[in-house]
């Protein structure tokens, strides 16, 4: 990711890339497509796996990274495969978080998914110029190369590191908790001292458009 991401989401991505490595370790090609089923359209097991192992070692170090939708599409799965796996994952460590959302990690962490299009849709010459080179390849089914696979650390300057405001808190028991943006909402609306709802009602209503109007 091209900003570092938050502890809790750090500690599930490394927990899938593992237990998803160690999947494809066991059952190897039997499962490919179980565990993979997108990634497994360019994917070999040992590819994979190489692939899998890099990406947990550039997660638990502190540098940023630049990826691509090669690497995107298998975490896509990864997490995909361990946010439904039946007996879930532990409480993580120092929190109450037993449970998290699929659909929210994505539209989080991931910037587009436009290596889930249908082929049919990314030949289309209006689409296609506005899609990088990865993964125009990815969907066209060409499996990736060493160039395509590199990970390339970033220097500092050529990375944000966004604030999106904190996804949990100490009583939080799914991640993300966008409870917590809807508390900081409302402390913020205390600090500024917002009108009342029987102020805001005369507000919305604006009488004074109808002053000096004829009946």
């Amino acid at each position: 990711f091209s900003t570092k991401p938050d502890k809790i989401f750090t500690k599930i991505l490394i927990d899938s890339l593992e237990i998803v490595t160690d999947k494809l370790k066991q059952f190897g090609k039997k499962e490919l497509k179980y565990i993979l089923p997108h990634a497994s359209e360019v994917f070999d097991v040992k590819t994979a796996i190489k692939t899998l192992e890099r990406l947990i070692v550039c997660t638990k170090s502190l540098g940023v990274y630049d990826i691509n939708d090669y690497h995107y599409v298998l975490i896509y799965d990864a997490l995909e495969y361990y946010c439904d796996i039946e007996d879930k994952f532990e409480y993580v460590p120092g929190t109450k978080i037993c449970k998290m959302d699929f659909s929210s990690l994505i539209s989080l962490y991931f910037h587009d998914l436009d290596f889930l299009l249908p082929k049919e849709q990314i030949l289309n010459p209006a689409i296609i110029e506005t899609i990088c080179t990865e993964t125009v390849a990815l969907v066209l089914g060409k499996k990736p190369g060493p160039d395509e696979l590199e990970i390339k650390l970033l220097k500092k300057g050529e990375y944000c590191l966004d604030d999106e405001g904190p996804l949990y808190g100490p009583e939080s028991t799914e991640y993300p908790d966008y409870s917590i943006w809807e508390e900081i909402d409302r402390e913020s609306a205390r600090r500024l001292g917002l009108p009342s709802p029987k102020v805001q009602k005369i507000l919305d209503e604006k009488p004074w458009e109808n002053l000096g109007t004829q009946e």
